[in-house]
């Protein structure tokens, strides 16, 4: 544990996610004080997520929580991670590859502040990362503010649709702001699936229910993007179903959500995320490929949407990428940047060489190979791993 104390502000370097106990109370106390999404930066998951990765991948992963602490007390949180890749020590968001957003728990944006800035200080002076590389940051946030201060660039940006539910009283007010034309297209597909059989949506919270829907959401997503030569850092992880299957005992299962849309006696769409201070996180989703002339994707959705509703959820965070079917529920979605700050000399060749001309020639390469060829060759990243329409 490493401390530096600027003016009124100690700063804390958790490298060991037996640490976070401690504070686990003003972590999540945190949590209900930051006014933006913030279930990737929660205790359950950052706790669960750093235990797992640390054990995966020992000498390649090392949690780096910065904390600031005015008069004893924590105030802020920047959950990080110091990962070996590409031969080189990056600084990068505690959950990456699993997280969805990048962001940060605080008090009040100065205090946010003040511990990014200390906290680049604190990794330069101990030489503990060559670069910083964090995805998905929440854009408007006091993170991005703070790190495009520091000097950091935007190198790519997505969307992530967004639903804010108090806007409406009911799935059918929710409907009838939305495109009249898509509305209808939507009924026409529910009438589709009701002369294919009857159908019916199963929801589960926790527990091995919740585990059923994971593991066939899973078997799809792995198999839909090899169908397409695609793959995903986290399904090359070891440490992936360690992290999406555990958890009880940072009591993240209690935070999970599933659902299952069937049509006769079969499944034919499935949707998992997680609730955390009444927000629904869409965190994957997968179809089965027989049902497609049913729109499945589009359709499930729109069960999802009611039922998240019915939960009494504030928002629904459909995530990335910001998908047609995902905006017909919407008009609003979230900025996320990929932010990096190089913080060595070999940070600054390793951005300049490796990320500014090799790996962008050679995820050109991968992607301009035939489907047959791309399975046989050294994987590339596929955006929008968690989600299938």
């Amino acid at each position: 544990m490493t401390t530096v104390r600027p003016d009124t502000v100690q700063v804390l370097l958790l490298e060991d996610a037996a640490q976070f106990p401690a504070y686990k109370d003003a972590w999540q106390a945190l949590e209900r004080e930051t006014h933006q999404p913030c279930f990737f930066e929660s205790y359950a998951w950052c706790g669960h997520t750093a235990e797992v990765l640390s054990r995966t991948s020992p000498g390649q992963y090392a949690p780096l929580v910065a904390v600031a602490l005015r008069d004893g007390a924590p105030v802020a949180i920047w959950p990080l991670s110091r990962q070996r890749r590409s031969g080189v020590w990056q600084l990068r968001a505690l959950d990456d590859p699993f997280g969805q957003f990048a962001g940060m728990l605080y008090s009040d944006a100065d205090t946010a502040h003040t511990l990014v800035t200390q906290t680049l200080d604190l990794v330069r002076q101990r030489r503990l990362a060559d670069v910083l590389h964090i995805d998905r940051v929440l854009s408007g946030t006091p993170l991005e503010a703070a790190l495009l201060g520091r000097g950091a660039q935007i190198r790519g940006e997505v969307g992530a649709p967004v639903i804010d539910t108090l806007q409406w009283p009911s799935i059918e007010a929710l409907k009838s702001s939305r495109n009249k034309k898509t509305m209808k297209n939507l009924r026409n597909s529910m009438n589709r699936l009701s002369k294919a059989g009857h159908h019916e949506h199963r929801v589960e919270t926790g527990g091995a229910g919740v585990n059923s829907i994971v593991a066939e959401t899973l078997r799809l997503r792995s198999a839909w993007l090899d169908t397409r030569g695609l793959t995903a850092p986290q399904f090359r992880s070891a440490a992936h179903e360690p992290i999406l299957f555990g958890g009880d005992a940072w009591q993240l299962d209690s935070l999970r959500a599933a659902f299952e849309l069937r049509c006769g006696d079969k499944p034919i769409a499935y949707q998992w995320g997680f609730v955390h201070q009444n927000r629904y996180y869409a965190y994957m989703s997968a179809t089965e490929p027989g049902a497609m002339l049913l729109s499945p994707g589009r359709l499930h959705l729109a069960f999802v949407v009611e039922e998240a509703m019915k939960l009494g959820v504030e928002g629904i965070e459909m995530l990335t990428p910001a998908s047609d079917y995902k905006m017909v529920w919407t008009d609003t979605a979230r900025r996320l940047v990929n932010l990096v700050l190089p913080l060595s000399a070999k940070g600054r060749v390793h951005d300049g060489v490796w990320e500014g001309a090799v790996r962008p020639a050679l995820k050109a390469l991968f992607y301009a190979l035939p489907v047959g060829w791309r399975r046989r060759a050294v994987p590339m990243d596929a955006a929008g791993a968690g989600d299938q329409e």
